[in-house]
């Protein structure tokens, strides 16, 4: 039994109590594939921060802590994307550092 199963069994109880079983079920269903879809968002984000602090790293060598914990703190895909061009296109670590550790 997966994570997700055991998950949407304790929402099912849970919301068993309140709702029929039949409701609960559809409603923990709904509430298990949220989380999944949460769950992937954010595993997405951290590949992209990732990917950002990798393409840093090989350009410039050791990446400063602030601009790593600056990187760490996007969560929107956009942003990310669009600090993913600035690592490839800026001309140094000080650039990118204005531009992100504001």
């Amino acid at each position: 039994m997966s994570v997700v199963e055991i998950g949407s069994e304790l929402i099912v109880k849970a919301y068993s109590k309140v709702f029929n079983e039949r409701e609960a079920q559809k409603m923990a269903m709904t509430t298990a594939q949220k989380l999944l879809l949460e769950g992937k968002a954010e595993g997405k984000a951290e590949g992209e921060r990732q990917a950002i602090l990798t393409v840093l790293n090989t350009r410039f060598g050791k990446v400063p802590q602030r601009i790593a914990k600056s990187v760490d703190s996007y969560t929107d895909h956009g942003a990310l994307k669009s600090l993913t061009v600035l690592a490839v296109k800026c001309n140094s670590l000080d650039e990118f550092r204005e531009s992100v550790c504001q």
